[in-house]
Formats: structure tokens, sequence, C-alpha cells
């Protein structure tokens, strides 16, 4: 319940606290430079180059993790209303990150939007041209095995095995295995 409120350190029992919930969100706009939105991706995107000063290549990716075509249940009106009131901490965090989106979006120039937007897709374009998408990720193996069958994976395509294909399509779990390693190997390498 609240998974995102409680990724960001709200204590499970403060889930209903509306004092609670609203100091925590105002602790993450302050800590925070950017809160993507994955419903917003594309202008998360356009924020996150922004703000790290990444290129269009630099910041492609592939939709890992996304479920498969099989496992895409429809929501009536009447669950998505009863989700809104069971989660309602994390509905407070996501319209503020929505509206944090919009402010971010709002100052920036449209006509640099419209072109790093083309920009962005044409570099997931490109990367997805160098990958090949699995309907059943958990039937991948080694870095590219997804944790349930329900997920998509990709595998890079032969030929193209470089390093950056290969990082994009690394399971979640195995990515941050490998950033965990490079992590310790520079921590070591200080020491």
């Amino acid at each position: 319940r609240n998974q995102m409120l409680y990724d960001f350190g709200l204590d499970p029992e403060n889930m209903n606290d509306a004092n609670e919930v609203q100091d925590k969100i105002a602790t993450i706009e302050k800590e925070f430079d950017l809160i993507m939105v994955s419903e917003r991706f594309l202008e998360s995107k356009i924020l996150l180059t922004e703000l790290l000063g990444l290129s269009p290549s630099d910041a492609a990716c592939l939709k890992l993790n996304s479920r498969n075509s099989a496992s895409r249940p429809g929501l009536n009106t009447e669950t998505r209303e009863l989700l809104a009131i069971w989660l309602a901490a994390d509905y407070e965090l996501y319209n503020k990150a929505n509206s944090w989106l919009d402010a971010k979006l709002e100052k920036m120039d449209s006509e640099y939007k419209s072109e790093i937007s083309v920009k962005l897709e044409d570099a997931d374009k490109d990367l997805a041209k160098s990958c090949e998408l699995h309907q059943d990720g958990s039937m991948l193996c080694g870095d590219f095995g997804m944790w349930t069958s329900r997920v998509v994976g990709f595998t890079p395509t032969e030929g193209l095995e470089e390093e950056n294909t290969k990082l994009a399509c690394m399971g979640e779990l195995q990515f941050i295995d490998k950033l965990r390693s490079k992590q310790q190997e520079k921590c070591f390498a200080m020491n």
C-alpha cells in the first residue's frame, strides 16, 4: 500500500496521517530536483536531459518491466475509485509530481521542447533497432532475464552487442548488481 511514499521513507503507520503525508511530500519536493512520472516519461526525460546535461543518445532507453500484451488488465471505474481511496497518499504524491513537472515544463522554451522531444524519440527508436523484444522476459537468461513472465524483456541483436546496448537491455536487478559492483570497485580503489 502506498509503495511510492514507502520507498521515499514514510513509515507505513503514517500513511493515513494527512500531516505526515504532506510533510513527506514537502521534503521530497525540497530534496529532489526531478521526480519522473512514468505516464509522462518523454516529458520527464526532457527535464532529465536538461538537468544532467545528457545527449538524447545518453538518455535513450527501452520500456523494460512493462507488461506484455497478454498481461494488461483493464480497470473499470469502480476499481479505479477504490484504488484512489486505498492509495490516497500515493495519489497525492502522484498529483504533486505531475504539477511539479508541469511547472518545470512551462518554464522551458516551446520550440526547444519540441526539438528535444523528437531527438529523444529518435534516440529511443535507434536503440530499439539494436535490440530484440521478447514478450516473456522471464525466459531470458543471464543479464537479460526479467523477474516474471508478465513483462517484456530485451536482448541485444546479434552482432550489435555494444556495451550501451547491453546495459539498456539488462534486467533491473542485474543492472543494480552491476552498478553496486562498480561502486564498490571505486570505493576500494580510493582506499
